[in-house]
């Protein structure tokens, strides 16, 4: 878990203090390395049980599916952010389109969102429009 921590700060020059967001946060163990680099964090996961660990751990976590709407709710009370991480957590989204309207609004111009998925093809399946599946292969 610290290497992640320790590479997106080294790769997206992140300082102290940035504002650190990660979908499907579980129960906060990787923002508790982000924190621990004295950046400042918030998970967002729709597991509550998983969100009260976070709690118990030190990462204030949102108990929800993370959405355009949340999204909303997170720049108005804290800020944008500099780093959203989404990392497995893409196969268990519904909506991919509504997820991807709230990376947009919660992202700072100059943030990075950074997605670890087992398959770059398979979330593709999720976006792609119907009419271009096939194509550029």
């Amino acid at each position: 878990m610290r290497y992640v921590a320790g590479l997106c700060k080294e790769q997206f020059d992140l300082s102290e203090g940035a504002f650190v967001v990660e979908m499907g946060s579980n129960t906060g163990e990787q923002l508790a390395e982000f924190r621990d680099l004295g950046m400042r964090t918030l998970g967002v996961d729709p597991a509550r049980d998983l969100a009260a660990l976070a709690a118990e751990r030190g990462v204030e976590t949102l108990p929800d599916f993370f959405s355009a709407a949340i999204a909303r709710r997170i720049k108005k009370e804290y800020s944008t952010a500099q780093l959203l991480l989404g990392r497995h957590v893409f196969a268990h989204i519904d909506d991919v389109a509504d997820v991807a309207v709230g990376v947009r609004e919660l992202l700072d111009p100059a943030g990075v969102f950074a997605v670890e998925v087992p398959s770059g093809r398979s979330i593709l399946r999720h976006v792609t429009p119907p009419g271009a599946r096939g194509r550029g292969r």
